[in-house]
Parts: structure tokens; sequence; C-alpha cells
């Protein structure tokens, strides 16, 4: 009886140690899991700002860009505009007749307050100023971390207007009326 008590007993045991060794030898032998890359895109798209009707003769060009992991980027060479701030936004819509009015208001799918470029709180299409006096001999680039030509809220298809005045960040209205205005296409 002793014997067979000694022997179940190593049996089982020598049972343990084989699902042990066998189950390190599963968890150690696997297929190392290497994450594959993301597939990084880019975006680009340009925009031909004209003149709100009736005022000066105005020409250029904004081209957007961006890559899926990284911020927006906005390059204008435009002349034609006041030596000065102008306000620049993303309007809601591309239908740019009418004296640029059929773009809507500054595009805001967040139902956010308006706002500065580097508020915590903005529109997605407060993009700010940019400085008119650089221009015609100047590109200005913006960047921005919160408008994208990625995703749901994408601005390809809305515009950009040119305001006739310098947006103060804080009231909507300050930017004064539309000086000009064209539609974001997609270019890539």
């Amino acid at each position: 009886m002793g014997k067979a008590i000694v022997y179940t007993a190593l049996v089982i045991v020598c049972l343990g140690i084989g699902l042990i060794v066998g189950g390190l030898g599963v968890y150690y032998g696997r297929p190392y899991y290497e994450p594959q890359p993301q597939s990084i895109q880019i975006i680009k798209a340009k925009c031909y700002p004209m003149a709100n009707g009736g005022g000066p003769s105005i020409e250029g060009e904004i081209s957007l860009s961006q890559t899926s992991n990284k911020h927006l980027v906005i390059n204008a060479l435009i002349d034609g505009l006041p030596k000065k701030e102008l306000g620049f936004h993303i309007h809601s819509f591309g239908v740019v007749n009418n004296n640029c009015s059929s773009a809507g208001g500054h595009f805001n799918p967040e139902g956010k307050n308006h706002g500065g470029p580097n508020s915590m709180e903005r529109h997605m299409g407060d993009l700010g100023n940019i400085d008119a006096s650089k221009f015609p001999h100047k590109e200005v680039e913006i960047t921005d971390k919160k408008a994208s030509l990625f995703g749901k809220d994408s601005i390809i298809g809305r515009s950009i207007v040119i305001h006739e005045d310098t947006d103060d960040l804080k009231n909507q209205s300050s930017a004064g009326g539309r000086l000009a205005c064209c539609t974001i296409i997609r270019v890539d």
C-alpha cells in the first residue's frame, strides 16, 4: 500500500511538472507579436481665392496638406489684399457665390464658442488671422491642430473666407465683411 501511494504521488508530480514545462513551452514558443506600422496617408487640397464681387482684384493660391498623424498645414500666397492682419476662417459650405455669403458661418461641427487657433474652446474653422502685409512677396504658413482634411469633419468641400478686418479672437463679428473666398478642393 505504501508503494502505491509513492507511485501515485510520483505520477502526479511528473504530470504537474510536464504540464508546467509544456505550458511554458507553448508560452515561450509562440511567435513574437510585432505591431504592424499604420499606413501613413497624405491628403492635399487647394483653394483659389476670388474677390467678393465689386472689390479689388484678388488672386492667388492656398495650399492645404496633412499627413494622417500630423497637424494641418496651410500655405497662402495671395495678391490684392489690404496690407494688414485679416480674419482667416473655414466656413461651413463650399458654395462661394453671392458675395461669399453662401459660404455660411464658421465651420463649427462641435457647437463651440468662437476663439483663436490656440484657444481651448473654438470653432473648428477659427484659424485666426493672416498677415496680408507679407503678400505677394512671401508665403504665409499656418499650422492648425483642430481643422483636418481627414474624417467625418473634414474641411474638404468647405470654404475659406478672408475677412476685411482683424479677428479679435473673441467676438465672431469682429473680422468684418467677407473680402474673398474659395472652395477647398482635394488635389491628390
